[in-house]
């Protein structure tokens, strides 16, 4: 169970994020990690995102590995609605809305934090 919630709360910020993520492009190499870091962390702060998950952010490094298993998923090179369209948005948001009611103390608990 923990690992379905882990994967909605990853469809959710995706969600939630896709433009900014767009907005902030990263690049192909570590070379821009810190540019986008910055980049990134301002467009969160703006948008109400808390001091201590900046932090988190701006504390972590580029890891190739990430970046290659990342890049090499072929629904990621979709756009957002046509990777929803495959991945058959009804459902995982239904999936999603019951998950976030039956665990509403848990993610109480996330947002306080």
């Amino acid at each position: 169970m923990n690992f379905v919630k882990a994967v909605f709360v990853w469809f959710a910020a995706a969600i939630l994020l896709a433009g900014a993520a767009q907005a902030a492009k990263c690049g192909k190499t570590s070379a821009g990690f810190e540019t986008w870091k910055t980049s990134f962390s301002a467009e969160a702060k703006a948008n109400g995102i808390k001091p201590k998950a900046i932090s988190a952010l701006m504390a972590t490094s580029y890891s190739k590995g990430t970046i290659r298993a990342d890049r090499g998923q072929h629904s990621f090179k979709l756009s957002l609605n046509a990777f929803m369209a495959k991945r058959g948005a009804p459902g995982i948001i239904a999936r999603g809305r019951s998950l976030k009611k039956s665990n509403a103390t848990l993610f109480a608990m996330l947002e306080k934090r």
